[in-house]
């Protein structure tokens, strides 16, 4: 009998509210100002479960059982004058005790750097701590990827495809660790994204939808959802957000606003 590995998650936000406090949330970028650069704040917070499920050597389904969770990630990134990208993430997940009795708090750090140009994105970054988590055995075990990375192909301020791995923020409730899309602007205040995710800490694909409104200038806020199930057990999850971009402009420039998105799949806009 083989148990598959899926992800466990912890319990307390203590480390993200100090983390929050220092360097809110922030996601990928993607500008038309050559004269200026900007900085990019935000938090954000979700919750959902997802199915622990034990299969025989076979592949047959033994037991299946659901697992809450909750999470919380906060960024701060700067977009350099040109394509340059520089930034730091940090995510908390956390969960009820696991099958031994133990209740865990995993903290997650993310530095990266990218690349993005209108009509083209790459970029990556290492998370730490990685791998399984060793207090945890089996079935209990979170195996987290040791890295961070998307491309994104089409213009943010149109229609693009975007292609994380363990970039959305938070990341187990936008979708799970890996994550693909459409993202299409609806109007001047409203970008709307759908796609699909899975992997840890999820034992299924699920459907992804996002919408970001722009409230000023530079506040946008952001609310999104997983839907999905894995032997019958839910795999469901929702998130929300607030970010905040500050422009520093050389000098008047008659381009659009800087737009903000791959990090997270979805653009911003700030002034």
């Amino acid at each position: 009998m083989k148990p598959l590995r899926v992800g466990r998650l912890f319990q307390s936000w203590r480390g993200l509210i100090g983390v929050a406090a220092v360097a809110p949330l922030a996601v990928g970028p993607s500008g038309d100002f050559s004269d200026s650069s900007a900085t990019r704040f935000a938090i954000a917070a979700g919750s959902g479960s997802y199915a622990v499920i034990t299969r025989g050597c076979e592949g047959e389904v033994l037991s299946g059982y659901k697992r809450d969770f909750h999470d919380a990630a906060a960024t701060v990134q700067h977009e350099f004058r040109g394509p340059l990208v520089l930034g730091v993430r940090a995510q908390q997940i956390s969960g009820p005790p696991n099958v031994a009795g133990t209740g865990l708090e995993q903290v997650l750090w993310n530095p990266h750097v990218a690349l993005e140009w209108r009509s083209f994105g790459i970029g990556g970054g290492w998370v730490t701590p990685n791998g399984a988590n060793q207090e945890y055995s089996g079935l209990d075990q979170l195996d987290i990827l040791p890295v961070s990375a998307h491309l994104r192909f089409g213009d943010l301020r149109r229609t693009y495809l975007s292609i994380q791995a363990m970039e959305d923020e938070p990341c187990y409730s936008s979708g799970g660790t890996f994550v693909v899309g459409i993202g299409a602007r609806a109007s001047s205040a409203v970008h709307l994204w759908f796609g699909v995710g899975g992997v840890t800490p999820y034992d299924g694909v699920g459907l992804l939808a996002r919408t970001d409104i722009q409230v000023t200038p530079g506040l946008q806020a952001s609310i999104g959802g997983r839907l999905g199930s894995s032997e019958g057990v839910s795999e469901n999850a929702i998130r929300a957000g607030l970010s905040y971009t500050w422009t520093h402009r050389r000098y008047e420039s008659r381009s659009e606003p800087r737009s903000f998105g791959p990090d997270s799949s979805r653009p911003q806009q700030a002034h």
